[in-house]
């Protein structure tokens, strides 16, 4: 017999809501709230939010990396291939390093993701309009899934203990 789980229509749900609310407001593509909403949901609040908070803490640390090395390579010759191949990499290397450091593993490829896509400029607007809208969309995309994984079936009772506790092991 075909069954659809919880899971799979509380994650349509999420999906559904950020299209709706971000089209509201305007927005003609949802895209990385939808994927971070798919991302975040999990078995469980905790694990959501776990999810949800690498996935927003990647996107922080590679936006600003991106920014950051995006305005630095203005005064660079970015258009010669030897250059690109040289500073793209010493940028992706501060990310994992630091993220490293600040124990965000989880967090390390989403970061590189969001500092390529404005290193190469993926899309065709400003570095830092794509790092704010990237960061503003994700973590609304994360904040959807969650309230939608609490408050639609819940799969388990979770205490805010627990999610303090998820909390202080980043």
């Amino acid at each position: 017999m075909f069954k659809i789980g919880m899971r799979t229509i509380k994650t349509a749900i999420a999906v559904a809501v950020c299209i709706l609310v971000l089209g509201l407001f305007g927005v003609k593509q949802p895209f990385f709230a939808c994927m971070t909403a798919v991302f975040t949901m999990q078995g469980n609040v905790a694990t959501s939010f776990r999810a949800g908070l690498d996935r927003f803490s990647g996107t922080v640390a590679g936006a600003i990396t991106g920014t950051t090395f995006a305005t630095l390579c203005a005064f660079l010759p970015m258009d010669h291939l030897l250059i690109r191949a040289i500073v793209i990499p010493l940028g992706a290397m501060l990310v994992i390093h630091v993220l490293n450091l600040l124990h965000w593993r989880d967090s390390i490829f989403v970061a590189c993701i969001v500092y390529f896509a404005l290193m190469m400029k993926v899309d065709q607007v400003s570095v830092p309009m794509y790092a704010v809208s990237r960061t503003l969309l994700t973590g609304f995309g994360a904040i959807v899934a969650l309230l939608v994984n609490r408050f639609v079936y819940p799969p388990e009772k979770v205490e805010s203990r627990d999610l303090v506790g998820l909390m202080s092991q980043n």
